[in-house]
């Protein structure tokens, strides 16, 4: 592939992962509670691919502040939790819940 398909192909790709990400975020919102906000807008827009570094683990995390502490929300096969910078985990909802 030459310069200008490699260039093609990574705007499509951005295309559809902005899509995909913007979707997450608005499905995200409907099922956390008030008492969470991203931390800088910026920063929580973008997730952390390696959750493993978390007690959770999980598919994905954002930096989020929740019950007035500052960690990472994390979306796994069970559902969504909070986890603070000590490691403190709490359950946000349950995949099986209904927002």
């Amino acid at each position: 592939m030459g310069l200008i398909e490699n260039a093609k192909r990574l705007k499509e790709v951005g295309e559809v992962y902005e899509e995909t990400l913007n979707q997450l975020l608005n499905d995200l919102t409907q099922v956390i509670s008030g008492g969470c906000s991203a931390l800088e807008m910026e920063d929580s827009l973008f997730p952390v691919y390696a959750p493993s570094a978390t007690k959770k683990g999980g598919i994905l995390a954002f930096p989020f502040k929740c019950m007035g502490k500052r960690g990472y929300l994390i979306i796994n096969e069970e559902g969504i939790f909070f986890e603070d910078l000590d490691g403190n985990v709490n359950k946000i909802r349950s995949l099986d819940e209904k927002a």
